[in-house]
């Protein structure tokens, strides 16, 4: 990981001929597209702004993991028992956990460790990542990630690294003459998942596999070397093919003289006068001009010009956001330069034409010149007299109608009603059914809890009552062989006396 980084840093420097750009030096004159690249470059300057603070809030999320994780970790070691044996310190909670390490801490259950339940490869294998130092490893990989936490390759190499932790230390258990198979079994006992800091070192559940398969493997250096002699062409490839050339450009020195500099307006577009106004900033042809100097720069750029070349230039003004009163200032000193008293144009549009005088009405239309020809109006429509029959009476709605629509309305609102109820209702029941099942399961798990708990502790009373049981056997073999050596001891003592009897009464 550590080559990973240092490769890009390794560079090949040599000297190369310096061609010059006769063009270097000719003035550049101001880009046309203005207004463009103010876009581009605000546009840009929000997308700077969204990765900068969606990065930032990453950074902050992985850093308060971390900071969790270590504060958790302490929390361990500070509430719980310590045990200290060399170089390593035994941390023993009273929970049910797999065994784990962080720098040189231990971290056990103290049920099963009070009772000598854990295997001697299992704490093999936890003092070997101790003695390997691969709490540094990890620590490593999690400032990294907090770094490049956009990166999900820091998450595989993590995971590799840990896969690797777990395959040294397996080698060092078995470096020590224990059987492989025998150690397998003891790996596959943990199999039970446990959640785990992830900044410690643990028997992970699924990484089981991979090592048991790799404690099954035999070395074997044909492949090594096979495996070295594939690496090294692909970093040479690597390394030639992914290079960039980067060649050291001379940084060109502007010198500045009063008597060869050229005036700015004369490299501009001289038929053309573009003002742009932002905030309190001016700026003539893309060029930035104070308020002061605005009269003295703008007849400077006419002042070889005659009125007829004037009014043929084109004038152009933008604002953006402009703070209050900048532009009437604008247009009282844009109004004493020659192109205003010239062309008559201001910084404010003309206001348009004012309506003349009172208008009278329109003209009537000329009468015509000959009466002759005008024929005579038609006849008044004579009167006829005859009974029309009145209009028919507006409709109305009828009440019973009327009533019936009510009704229809008011029972479609009450059917909504009652479907949101029903559904309120079952939803309800539903998560009332839930609740109960949940309980129901909790509820079970205790009792299987409990029960293996009662089996676990009845068998332990009854091997102890067993191991009772022989003691107390033990116990009478031993009186009884005591009482048969009292018994033959008395026999003999009894048979001396006997003896020294009959020697007294044979000398007598």
């Amino acid at each position: 990981m550590l080559f990973s980084f240092i490769i890009p840093l390794i560079t090949f420097s040599y000297n190369v001929e310096n061609l010059e750009d006769p063009g270097a030096a000719l003035p550049l004159s101001q880009a046309s597209g203005i207004d463009d690249n103010t876009k581009n470059e605000s546009w840009s300057s929000y997308l700077m702004i969204a990765a900068l603070v969606t990065y930032i809030t990453g950074f902050l999320i992985m850093g308060f993991r971390f900071g969790r994780n270590l504060y958790s970790i302490q929390k361990d070691i500070r509430n719980n028992q310590k045990l200290k044996s060399w170089n390593y310190i035994y941390v023993l909670l009273r929970q049910k956990l797999i065994p784990h390490t962080f720098l040189n801490y231990i971290f056990l259950d103290k049920a099963e460790y009070e009772n000598d339940q854990i295997s001697e490869s299992v704490m093999e294998h936890e003092k070997a990542h101790v003695d390997q130092k691969h709490s540094l490893d990890i620590l490593f990989i999690e400032f990294l990630q907090i770094v490049f936490w956009f990166n999900p390759v820091f998450i595989l190499l993590k995971r590799s690294v840990k896969l690797n932790h777990e395959f040294l230390a397996d080698q060092q258990v078995l470096s020590k003459k224990t059987d492989a198979l025998e150690y397998s079994n003891i790996l596959l006992n943990y199999g039970a998942e446990f959640h785990q800091n992830s900044l410690s070192s643990s028997i992970s559940n699924s990484l089981i596999k991979k090592r048991i398969i790799m404690i099954s493997k035999s070395f074997s250096l044909k492949r090594f070397l096979s495996r070295i002699g594939f690496f090294i062409p692909v970093l040479a490839l690597c390394i030639y093919f992914f290079n960039n050339d980067i060649v050291a450009k001379p940084v060109a020195k502007n010198i500045y003289n009063k008597e060869n500099i050229e005036p700015r307006h004369n490299i501009q577009d001289p038929g053309k006068i573009s003002i742009r106004v932002q905030d309190d900033n001016i700026f003539v042809n893309g060029e930035q001009i104070e308020l002061k100097a605005l009269v003295d720069h703008l007849d400077a750029m006419v002042e070889a010009k005659n009125d007829t070349e004037i009014k043929k230039m084109s004038f152009h003004i933008q604002t953006k956001n402009p703070e209050e009163g900048v532009l009437d200032r604008l247009n009282t000193e844009f109004k004493k330069t020659r192109f205003s008293e010239v062309t008559g144009h201001t910084v404010f549009p003309p206001p348009p034409p004012a309506p003349s005088g009172k208008a009278g009405p329109p003209p009537s239309p000329p009468a015509p010149s000959a009466t002759g020809n005008i024929p005579p109006p038609p006849p008044a429509p004579k009167n006829i007299h005859k009974d029309v029959p009145a209009p028919p009476p507006a409709p109305r709605i009828h009440e019973r109608k009327h009533d019936s629509l009510s009704r229809v309305h008011r029972n479609k609102r009450d059917l909504i009603r009652e479907e949101i109820r029903i559904e309120r209702e079952l939803r309800r029941e539903e998560m009332q059914r839930k609740r109960e099942a949940h309980l129901e399961k909790v509820q079970q798990q205790r009792d299987s809890i409990r029960q293996q708990h009662k089996i676990v502790v009845r068998k332990e009373i009854q091997a102890r009552r067993a191991e009772i049981s022989e003691e107390r056997a033990k116990i009478r073999e031993k009186q009884e062989v005591l009482r048969e050596e009292k018994m033959r001891l008395k026999e003999k003592a009894e048979k001396e006396k006997q003896n020294q009897q009959q020697k007294k009464k044979d000398s007598l």
